[in-house]
């Protein structure tokens, strides 16, 4: 189907901007590199939503103005900071009053890139941390200051290094967009089908075999992805229906696949984009960020994992037919070559190599084998439709990154970041768990409706110092953030993941919503655990990391059951109590007298309901009535 002529040249743009991103890893650092990726993607983000579309008359002409002024300003700032790049970032002088004129204009632009992508949230949240900054004398003593003026406020957003073209920016702009990319080319390629048919062949035949596979391939194509909205719309239009044909409820299935989407997104190897950005903020190497997360992630899936099977033995589930269940060997045959790309990266990750030279050697050989496998015609257009995938998401991506740069310059600026780790302990009372959850509820409600990566640049900037400040290390104050701007996805009254799940499975929202909550609920509880036993990230010896893994587990484990209320038959509720509150004190408290009360209440909890579980069977028509009630 031919293009119209400005659906192709937004295409070209698309194709140009991801070309401009494979200079750095095979030519060398590129200088100007922050400041043309953003003026491109900044572009590209108002051409793919246009002011003009769906207006007619003077207002279409009016609009058309705007998106003309706007990309003018866009470009403009490239043309004139590659002018003298380094006399403009490193300049001793104020802005003059041009450039004080441009950077306003700058910033506005991106702010309506903004509103256009993700709407009026996050512009307002700018304009609060805007007003704060410029209004600091007139704020509560608490978190007063002196003020900034409005040309200290450009000033700090557009040349300061903590600015729009701070880390955020320099992060997306180096390697955020060749891993986007080798994603990307992934999903033209077939591989979220052939990882589809590996699931189907792992877990096709056991109980709720369905809902496994859930859990399995959107691990596997979450982990490439980085979006739990686009892995539900991928896998979930192939899971959802078959979970249903197995008689799970609408609003089960869809929400069996929005937690396992979610919980896919936070699992090595690649986690997405976003594992980067946040080793980026932890100041460590990607290779152990990408270790450390092992355990966590296996955490979460293992409790998914055991309440989709005893959920499954509840119902009396069974697996796939014969028919549909593809042969192991031939699920292998299919997806053999896809490893190898991610092999080649962990690799040269573990053996030192940058980040942004990793990805463009793991992009070459992802290329090669995409080629040969797909052969050239239909693995090139691969490729192409990849490279045009990349521009058009990366572009929302990438002015959510400046967007965090002007408010990274407003805390700088004001001086609240130094404050806020403060006011956080104070409103907790003293309380490191208290203060712990009040950042997990800031950086929810900041993470709300926006894309994984988004979601932890907006809410690091305040979420991270404060935890470094109550003591966690930056290792796990920003995998704390990251998983609870990961799990905002299944977070009503927003909750995009649960959203687009019900939406598929043809289910009610809001039961959709909450019930992934609680299918998700060690999600809640697993970044506690980075700080209250930091042995979970694989830090220390091998004994206190083994017996840390074992404690949490078993932890895990029974909150999973309780959650579940069965085991090997309907369990009362008391018991279910007891479960969950033994499973929290073993998988919190690093304490060993605790944990020593957590295993033996576990076990004599879990024999108890064992051995009494033909008493429960027989009395499990009204305990049985109130677990459907409660899913």
């Amino acid at each position: 189907m031919t293009m119209r002529p400005y659906d192709l040249a937004v295409t070209v743009l698309a194709v140009t901007t991801t070309a401009v991103h494979l200079w750095n890893p095979f030519f060398g650092a590129w200088p100007l590199l922050r400041v043309v990726s953003l003026s491109l993607f900044l572009t590209l983000a108002l051409l793919t939503r246009p002011a003009w579309r769906g207006k007619t008359g003077a207002v279409a002409v009016l609009a058309v103005a705007t998106d003309i002024v706007l990309v003018s300003v866009a470009l403009g700032v490239a043309l004139y900071i590659g002018h003298d790049h380094l006399a403009f970032i490193e300049g001793a002088s104020r802005l003059t009053e041009f450039e004080f004129l441009l950077g306003a204009a700058f910033m506005i632009t991106i702010l309506e890139a903004v509103r256009r992508h993700f709407g009026w949230a996050l512009v307002i949240l700018v304009m609060i941390f805007i007003a704060y900054a410029y209004w600091g004398r007139s704020m509560p003593l608490i978190i007063a200051h002196a003020g900034v003026s409005l040309h200290d406020i450009v000033e700090f957003s557009f040349r300061n290094s903590s600015g729009i073209y701070g880390l955020p920016v320099g992060v997306m702009a180096s390697y955020i967009v060749l891993f986007i990319l080798i994603g990307s080319i992934l999903e033209r390629s077939g591989a979220g089908e052939a990882f589809l048919d590996f699931a189907k062949a792992v877990a096709g035949r056991q109980v709720a075999g369905p809902a496994k596979i859930a859990v399995i391939g959107s691990a596997f194509v979450g982990s490439v992805s980085g979006s739990a909205v686009a892995n539900v719309v991928t896998t979930g239009t192939v899971t959802i229906p078959m979970m249903k044909r197995i008689k799970l409820p609408p609003h089960l299935a869809a929400a069996i696949e929005a937690t396992a989407s979610t919980g896919g997104i936070i699992t090595p190897p690649i986690m997405g984009a976003v594992a980067f950005v946040a080793a980026s903020y932890a100041g460590v190497p990607y290779i152990d960020f990408m270790v450390a997360a092992i355990i966590p992630a296996l955490l979460f899936h293992l409790s998914l994992f055991l309440f989709v099977d005893l959920e499954g033995r509840k119902r009396g589930l069974g697996g796939l037919a014969r028919h549909d269940i593809p042969r192991m060997r031939d699920a292998l045959r299919r997806a053999w070559w896809i490893p190898f790309p991610f092999v080649v990266l962990v690799a040269l990750l573990a053996w030192g190599v940058s980040p942004v030279r990793s990805a463009g050697f793991g992009l070459l050989v992802l290329s090669g084998f995409v080629l040969v496998v797909n052969g050239p015609r239909v693995g090139g257009r691969a490729i192409y439709e990849g490279m045009v995938e990349t521009g058009k998401s990366m572009a929302g991506l990438m002015v959510v990154a400046a967007v965090a740069g002007i408010i990274a310059a407003m805390i700088f600026s004001s001086g609240i970041g130094l404050r806020f780790g403060a006011i956080v302990q104070t409103l907790g009372g003293g309380s490191l768990t208290l203060s712990l959850m009040l950042l997990a509820a800031v950086t929810i409600i900041l993470g709300m409706g926006l894309p994984l990566t988004a979601a932890f640049l907006t809410a690091a900037t305040l979420s991270v110092p404060a935890m470094i400040q109550l003591g966690a290390s930056p290792l796990a104050a920003n995998m704390f953030v990251m998983y609870f701007a990961a799990i905002s996805a299944i977070t009503p009254p927003v909750a995009l993941a649960a959203f687009a799940a019900a939406n598929v499975a043809g289910a009610d929202f809001w039961r959709t919503g909450f019930l992934a909550v609680k299918l998700g609920f060690t999600g809640f509880i697993v970044p506690f655990l980075f700080v209250f036993r930091p042995a979970l990230l694989l830090d220390g010896a091998w004994w206190d990391v083994g017996y840390a893994i074992a404690t949490a587990a078993l932890g895990i484990v029974a909150i999973a059951v309780a959650l579940s209320g069965h085991w090997r038959a309907p369990i009362p509720l008391a018991l279910r109590l007891a479960l969950g509150g033994a499973g929290l004190l073993l998988a919190l408290f690093d304490s060993f007298y605790l944990d020593a009360i957590g295993y033996v209440a576990v076990a004599a909890l879990l024999i108890f309901g064992r051995r009494r579980a033909p008493a429960f069977h027989s009395s499990s028509t009204t305990e049985g009535s109130l677990h459907d009630r409660d899913l």
